[in-house]
């Protein structure tokens, strides 16, 4: 596999002016249909929080979700919910790619980016199927769920960065993810509540694997990306 440098220029080796003052640019691609639609998303970045920028987890998770024709053509009959949205890259690839109705939620420092992203990435037409708000994982769940209820899928970019955090997010997801839902998990170095995590979601009857490398996007596979898939086990 080839260096991640040489493949694409990821987040973590650029100057922190890139990383926080200028904003992130990225084009998504909707191939689900025999015209291709391309959107570049523009995302402002500050330095007001650690979710205040795009992480690299972030941008191969959106790629891999343009990359998955199977999930694109289902996405009309999902609702989705992103935790921890940051910059809401992730959440807002989504929305492109035509799910029934995204929430993006994070904490209250991400808000004034995040509602900023929101707004100056998504076209009028769109804005009815798409919310933006606060949420800290661990707390009640019900001020996610009231709108549309629980979420075919939900979707998390480096957030297993730190033990009780990752273990208030297991708590959080099980509440939030409906019955036969999925969830997808990305993460880059920063990992250390990554083994927290996995443990929650199995005692509680969540079965976790890895997404094979060949499932991401070609240009976004590396050696230190990984993108795990939560599905709640059947039973026998």
């Amino acid at each position: 596999m080839l260096n991640s440098q040489s493949r694409w220029l990821r987040q973590e080796y650029k100057t922190n002016k890139d990383k926080f003052e200028k904003p992130f640019k990225i084009t998504i691609e909707n191939r689900a249909s025999e015209s291709v639609t391309t959107t570049q998303f523009i995302l402002d970045q500050n330095y007001k929080g650690l979710g205040c920028t795009v992480w690299d987890g972030s941008i191969a998770l959106a790629k891999m979700f343009e990359n998955d024709l199977e999930l694109i053509k289902n996405l009309k009959r999902f609702n989705a919910l992103e935790l921890g949205a940051g910059c809401g890259l992730v959440g807002l690839t989504l929305v492109h790619l035509g799910a029934k109705f995204v929430l993006l939620s994070d904490m209250e420092v991400c808000m004034p980016t995040l509602k900023e992203n929101v707004m100056k990435n998504t076209q009028t037409s769109t804005r009815d199927s798409v919310r933006v708000m606060p949420y800290i994982w661990g707390e009640a769940t019900t001020v996610l769920t009231k709108p549309r209820g629980k979420f075919d899928i939900i979707v998390a970019a480096e957030v297993l960065y730190d033990e009780a955090d990752s273990r208030l997010l297991a708590q959080s997801a099980m509440q939030l993810l409906d019955e036969g839902g999925v969830m997808f998990v990305s993460m880059g170095r920063n990992r250390n509540g990554e083994t927290t995590f996995v443990e929650a979601m199995n005692k509680n009857g969540y079965s976790i694997i890895e997404v094979p490398k060949e499932k991401l996007h070609p240009k976004y596979q590396d050696e230190i990306i990984k993108i795990i898939k939560v599905t709640k086990q059947t039973k026998s």
